[in-house]
């Protein structure tokens, strides 16, 4: 049984959505036919955990860039089988050792898959295994391009489940390039940088460029936090604007959190805080004024 995260439970929609979707199924079919004792696995981007829960009795290590995905891993697995997964890392962590199978949910961020593929060239070889798949509707034109340049050959399936499967095999003698991330960029007399999941990747989007604009009409306040914050710029700049006691932070994907970090360790000291979750975390203090540049799609 899998849940979707977060729960709205009065919520008719969320519960006529399931926790998995055809892409998973075709992923675990595919991997139904490989012989998986003994191996290390590494599992990227699982949603909800229905690949991880379905693989738990293995060596697995799931990473994951999203607080949610995590959140619902970590509960999912604990509700199917009475544990809390022993291997779950965010993306900001580095992986240890080799992996015999990479298992990857194609994130809808070229930019991120491409920097997660430049990440796993240090953990796998010639005779590991990758295998990636996502829904039909989602998947780009040049995602197959991207396998390859950055890994090695690949193939691409028949359409299955409204879904798709990439097959790789890596080739480390052709390997070349590094992940060009974290990208700098220069705006409003700031110099920043931002990981590769971070929203925009490295330009200032047309919703905060607006915002901008009304920064003298902001009223004071002591303590203000930037909600769902990317790389932290409207804080920042709302901090440096009304110099509040303590700026906070917080967005759900580890690697905006990373970002607005370096960022925000720049240019306000000691005073602001940075948390990773979906939500005001409950040890912030009352805010005096949120900021938020919503984003527009539900985990």
């Amino acid at each position: 049984t899998l849940q979707r995260y977060p729960l709205f439970k009065n919520s008719k929609a969320q519960q006529n959505l399931q926790a998995w979707e055809g892409a998973d199924t075709l992923l675990l079919e595919e991997l139904s036919k490989h012989d998986l004792s003994n191996k290390r696995i590494l599992i990227l981007n699982d949603q909800f955990g229905a690949i991880s829960c379905a693989l738990r009795a293995f060596d697995i290590t799931i990473q994951t860039d999203s607080f949610l995905s995590s959140t619902a891993i970590r509960l999912n697995t604990q509700a199917n089988t009475k544990q809390e997964p022993e291997k779950l890392v965010p993306s900001t962590t580095s992986l240890e050792g080799s992996f015999d199978l990479v298992v990857i949910k194609i994130p809808k961020s070229l930019s991120f898959l491409e920097d997660q593929l430049y990440a796993i060239r240090k953990h796998i070889n010639e005779h590991s295994v990758v295998i990636a798949s996502a829904m039909v509707k989602s998947l780009s034109k040049n995602t197959r391009d991207i396998f390859e340049k950055l890994l090695g050959p690949s193939e691409q399936s028949l359409a299955s489940r409204k879904s798709r499967l990439i097959h790789c095999n890596p080739s480390p003698n052709k390997w070349k390039g590094q992940s060009p991330f974290p990208r700098s960029y220069s705006t409003h007399g700031l110099e920043l940088s931002c990981d590769a999941n971070v929203f925009a990747e490295g330009r200032l989007d047309p919703g905060t460029r607006v915002f901008l604009d009304y920064l003298q009409e902001l009223p004071k306040a002591e303590t203000i936090i930037d909600l769902a914050c990317g790389s932290g710029i409207m804080g920042i700049m709302c901090a440096q604007t009304i110099e509040p006691k303590h700026t906070y932070f917080c967005d759900e994907s580890f690697m905006a959190v990373a970002s607005t970090t370096r960022n925000a360790s720049r240019y306000l000291s000691e005073r602001f805080s940075a948390s990773c979750a979906n939500n005001i975390p409950e040890s912030y203090p009352k805010m005096d004024l949120i900021v938020c540049n919503p984003p527009f799609h539900q985990q």
